[in-house]
């Protein structure tokens, strides 16, 4: 802890000496520059709103930059000379800038004046061609990225901005079961999902295959893989900035828009009305349903199949041996999903804004067994006669044939639901130039239910022939589960930016957050009708578990963002936190900064501490694979924590990005749920030993990786059309996240479940104008990733209390993830047809093919155990042994899917 305080001392006493400095440092330019940064901001003259995506280039050179999402930009430009640059925007009146010698780093404000309904061409420039699929940033490790990027690239299904995150490096992509983002050797719960400033826990539809955020309602989205402002806190690994459209107004459509959309998994729609021209503000709405528990198409039992089509009955052959029945379960699959997006803004004056964003999902799936067989077997009861004096000669005769009928009767009915409920409210002021304010309500809740009705009939007839009636008996068993996890936040967050010059910009903010996680769960054991096998168990009756946490947590944050010139900027910050459910604190100092080391060439780099309160503990179960308990910090239960130092250096040019990075994490504070580690009544963190409480285990990680991306944007194909563009990219990258648990492989480390030691990505957009009212797009992406860690069974051991108050058997499995699945490789294609149906109607008709080679990838490994006698016989008591199948779930195979959409403009 000392060490700790040392450090965090030190880089307070640095950020202190940095900002009492900053006035010198800011005034002293190196003399003889050459070249120069121009900073400005783009804004429209009627709304004072900042405009996005506006094209600014230097006259007389090839520079060119397009304006982020607050219509900021900078452009490099001579020193010695007066130069022009020419700022465009479909929509707007085009307007020219002279910027003259000795202006080095000045931001300016640049003024777009709309053009009315009538001056607008009839040929609309496609802007698509000039936005940048993926941007990067001054600070280390951030990357925007388009959510029109989705459409253009395959999917499964959907278009997905969280599957388009996964091409990234860095963040794993090859999970086909889980749309969460692992970042860095991070998992999905240690990242700070925030739309609008709101707090997102859980994003996952339809068996995990995309996320629950419509396309449709997502203007703008910034991932975070570390390093980030001391402006985000609550989580390990990663922010992902999501803004809902119509948060930044676009002048290219002043009227209403609306689209409807289907697919062969979900329709959709979407409404945005602008109030009054955009004047007043802005409405938008968007839905999307599924429609499998309406019809089922072939990609809905595929996707199913892919889920359950290898899970079987076991049953014994009259020889006592153990095979795998050719029935199948039975199974009646019921799902459906659906999300609501909505978004209320409102323009306070010339400066201000408010607004109100909703949203809400829902899941729901029933995986329901309903299944009878029966199983007929006639033996002959015979007498062997010998002749006497005579061993080798006899007769046979049969005396009578008995006859045994076994009907088994399974009805499973297994519902789960999850989803989440989100509200905001946004208020930001621009008080002056220098100064602005933000106030950010919200309330976020997210719920997951499991229940599990299971009832089995085993009726058994045994009809001998000499006898008057046969032999009837019943064996049944019954049993329940249910589970709730839930998450409720109310948080509020209030920020304050004041810019004393060019080169200084503070931030300062509080926030006060009330969690509440709870986690309840009841079970009943299996019962039955049969005295017999009720006399052969030993019974346990659990009680209820009940977990139910509430925390207050207040953090403050301050940050200085200082540049020097055009050559380097640095961004020192502190974020304290308490937490009164522990009466703990934690001080986290952070800083970042970049050195532009040529004029194309940029160094960059950060470090800091991060603080997290809630976890996701995994459930480890070998047998039917990982679930997953929300739980929160409290007195039992530590805080996580990590540190993290980044590095790398790009090279960027107008159509060419080269960009490496490299990093090391460590984790404390981590949870796992393990049930076969009870080898012994041994207390955790002063807690006895309690069958009916988790089996909760705290470890460390340790992460570290080398990321590499080259992207290509907006090259034309002169050989194809001179209408023809392609914006693509390739990264690579190598990590090891490995993990340290004393109770697991006597406390050596181990690769982390979402440990991928190399990974691949190949990402292609071909976009082709063949006429003014059409277009096509062709996508293909490949991926290749080593194979990931698991951990295999090896025998069953029982525990028994010296009190006889328990008997239960445990699972003796390997090191912990001590095999590894194949390696992972696909490639997905995809073409989409753009159409202009008259000047206000467009429609897109998109195809694709999923794994077009069917590489028959393995996802995951369960297991399914069975109890046979020696040498095959019958079992009896002590002479029992365990025999467990693998059952692989493989990963989808060829993969075909459609999607048509239709917009509307007025």
């Amino acid at each position: 802890m000392s060490g700790f305080k040392h450090r965090a001392g030190t880089a307070f006493l640095f950020f202190m000496v940095v900002y009492m400095q900053n006035p010198v440092l800011a005034r002293e330019l190196p003399p003889g520059t050459r070249s120069r940064t121009m900073y400005g901001k783009v804004v429209d003259t009627k709304t004072d709103q900042p405009v996005f995506e506006a094209i600014v280039s230097l006259i007389g050179q090839n520079d060119m930059v397009a304006c982020n999402r607050h219509g900021m930009f900078s452009i490099t430009i001579p020193a010695e000379t007066a130069c022009t640059l020419t700022v465009v925007k479909s929509g707007y009146e085009q307007t020219t800038i002279t910027v003259e010698p000795g202006t080095t780093g000045t931001t300016s404000m640049v003024l777009l004046k709309p053009l009315s309904v009538h001056e607008l061409p009839k040929l609309v420039v496609n802007t698509s061609r000039i936005r940048q699929p993926i941007t990067t940033s001054d600070r280390i490790s951030q990357i925007s990225i388009s959510p029109e990027l989705s459409a253009k690239l395959p999917s499964v299904g959907q278009a997905d901005v969280f599957r388009s995150l996964q091409l990234l490096p860095g963040v794993n992509g090859t999970n086909e079961s889980s749309s969460g983002l692992y970042v860095r050797g991070g998992t999905p719960d240690q990242n700070f999902i925030a739309l609008d400033g709101m707090p997102i826990y859980y994003v996952d539809h339809f068996y995990g295959f995309f996320s629950a955020f419509n396309p449709k309602a997502i203007d703008n989205v910034t991932l975070h893989k570390g390093g980030f402002s001391s402006r985000w806190g609550g989580r390990l690994s990663s922010v992902v900035e999501l803004s809902s459209s119509g948060n930044s107004v676009s002048p290219d459509s002043q009227g209403v828009k609306a689209g409807v959309g289907t697919g062969l998994l979900s329709s959709n729609g979407f409404l945005q009305i602008p109030l009054r021209n955009n004047d007043v503000g802005t409405l938008m709405f968007a839905g999307r349903r599924s429609m499998t528990d309406l019809y089922r198409t072939d990609l809905f039992n595929k996707l199913f199949n892919r889920m359950h089509g290898t899970d079987t009955m076991s049953t014994r052959k009259t020889d006592g041996k153990y095979y795998e029945d050719a029935e199948r379960l039975a199974y009646q699959p019921e799902f459906k999903f659906w999300d609501v997006n909505g978004l209320a803004t409102f323009r306070l004056g010339s400066r201000g804004k408010l607004a109100t964003t909703f949203f809400a999902s829902r899941d729901y799936q029933d995986n329901s067994i309903d299944t009878t067989w029966s199983v007929r077997n006639s033996t002959p009861v015979t007498t062997i006669t010998y002749l006497p004096g005579d061993k080798k000669h006899y007769t046979i005769d049969t005396l009578r044939i008995d006859t045994t009928t076994k009907t088994t009767v399974i009805k499973n009915k297994s519902p789960v639901y999850w989803g989440n409920i989100c509200i905001g409210q946004q208020w930001k002021e621009q008080w002056s130039d220098a100064f602005s304010t933000g106030l950010n309500l919200s309330y976020s809740q997210f719920l997951d239910t499991k229940t599990e009705d299971y009832f089995r009939s085993d009726s058994r007839s045994e009809r001998f022939s000499d006898t008057t009636s046969p032999i009837d008996s019943i064996f049944g068993a019954v049993s329940w589960m249910n589970s709730t996890n839930k998450i409720r936040d109310l948080s509020g967050r209030f920020d304050n930016s004041i810019t004393f010059s060019d080169w200084n910009t503070f931030s300062t903010g509080v926030e006060l957050s009330l969690k509440n996680v709870s986690y309840h769960r009841d079970t009943m054991q299996t019962d039955t009708n049969s005295l017999e096998w009720k006399r052969s168990l030993v019974w346990e009756q659990p009680t209820p578990m009940r977990r139910n946490d509430t925390s207050i947590t207040m953090a403050v944050y301050a940050e200085d963002e200082l540049k020097f010139g055009d050559k380097a900027g640095l961004t020192p910050g502190l974020r304290f936190y308490y937490f009164n459910l522990t009466s703990a604190y934690a001080l986290d100092p952070r800083i970042s900064g970049w050195w532009q080391l040529l004029p194309e060439v940029k160094v960059k780099g950060a470090w800091g501490l991060y603080t997290q309160e809630i976890h996701r503990a995994e459930q480890e179960d070998i047998s039917g694979g990982g679930k997953y308990i929300w739980l929160l910090t409290n007195t039992d239960l530590p805080l996580e924590k990590s540190q993290q130092i980044l590095g790398g250096i790009s090279w960027e040019k107008r159509h060419f990005l080269l960009d490496v990075e490299g990093y090391v994490k460590r984790m404390s504070g981590l949870l796992t749920i393990s049930e076969r580690m009870r080898t012994t009544p041994v207390p955790r963190i002063g807690q006895p030993f309690n069958p009916n409480e988790l089996a909760l285990f705290e470890g460390t990680g340790f992460a570290r990786g080398l990321e590499l991306l080259a992207q290509v944007r907006n090259v034309r194909f002169p050989l194809a059309s001179k209408n023809a563009t392609y914006n693509g990219w390739v990264s690579y990258t190598w990590s090891r996240a490995e993990n340290t648990y004393a109770a697991f492989n006597n406390g050596n480390p181990f690769p982390a479940t979402n440990d991928h030691t190399h990974e691949v990505k190949v990402v292609n957009s071909f976009d082709w104008n063949v006429t003014t009212w059409s277009s096509i797009t062709l996508g293909a992406v490949w991926l290749y990733s080593t194979g990931t860690p698991y951990t295999t069974p090896l025998g069953v051991y029982t525990l028994v209390l010296l009190d006889s108050t328990l008997n239960r058997s445990y699972m003796y499995v390997s090191d912990k993830n001590a095999f590894r699945l194949p390696d992972y490789h696909r490639l997905d294609l995809s073409v989409a047809w753009q159409v202009c149906l008259g000047r206000h109607v467009k429609g897109s008709l998109t195809m694709g093919l999923f794994n077009a080679y069917r590489r028959e990838n393995i996802l995951e490994k369960t297991y399914s155990s069975s109890t046979i006698g020696d040498n095959g016989g019958e079992i009896t008591s002590g002479n029992e042994t365990t025999v467990f199948t693998a059952i692989d779930k493989n990963a989808m195979l060829l993969m075909p899917n459609a999607a048509l959409e239709l917009t509307v403009e007025f």
